[in-house]
């Protein structure tokens, strides 16, 4: 799923401003929102108090951007329409590696009641980041485990019942994949239990 063309941003001149800090020790960095709180359902991003992203809603993710790797980043996730004293749902300290990408999933809950389990919110990083495929005929795909109530799960491709395919074996909440790399095509990805025996979701994956 080539998410980086599906979901496309506008720069706006703050963000341009804030990594024109050091251009020459730069990281790449994508911002994944997968807190299924209700609370923060749409949350501004902030870094060293610049608003990163604007009212990124839930199951959205940000373009690939460039920033400032070697020096500590201060990120706050704030509620929609905030400004820069406007106070943070949460903050983490990040320092990023020069040349690295990053694929960073806001995960968890951020409400003190409602849910069970209350799975704290936090930032799960995967340092490999990708923007395209390693292959042009094919679409290198990530996958990470953001459901809180859910087991360890295993991940089948079953578009063609007569050839499944595991991709994700006993995956725990937290976890990422690395990447798979199937050739580009329409396919149909099934959430089973950590057994591989019982169904429990399936998605489209175009």
């Amino acid at each position: 799923m080539k998410m980086k063309k599906l979901l496309l941003g506008l720069i706006a001149p703050s963000i341009l401003s804030f990594f024109a800090l050091d251009l020459n020790s730069q990281a790449r960095i994508q911002i994944i929102h997968n807190s299924a709180d209700a609370a923060a359902a749409v949350v501004d991003v902030w870094v060293n108090n610049t608003l990163f992203e604007d009212d990124l809603q839930f199951r959205h993710a940000t373009a690939f951007r460039d920033a400032p790797a070697g020096t500590p980043l201060i990120v706050e996730i704030k509620g929609s329409d905030s400004d820069v004293n406007s106070p943070a749902v949460a903050t983490f300290n990040l320092t990023l590696e020069d040349n690295e990408t990053y694929v960073v999933v806001a995960n968890g809950i951020v409400s003190p009641t409602g849910y069970s389990p209350a799975t704290p919110f936090d930032l799960y990083i995967y340092n490999l980041g990708q923007e395209t495929a390693q292959n042009q005929t094919e679409t290198d795909v990530l996958i990470f485990h953001g459901a809180t109530d859910a087991p360890t799960v295993d991940v089948n491709e079953v578009t063609v019942a007569s050839d499944e395919a595991l991709i994700a074996d006993d995956l725990s909440y937290g976890e990422f994949t690395g990447y798979v790399n199937p050739e580009t095509n329409d396919y149909s990805l099934q959430i089973r239990n950590g057994e591989n025996t019982l169904a429990v979701a399936q998605f489209l994956a175009p």
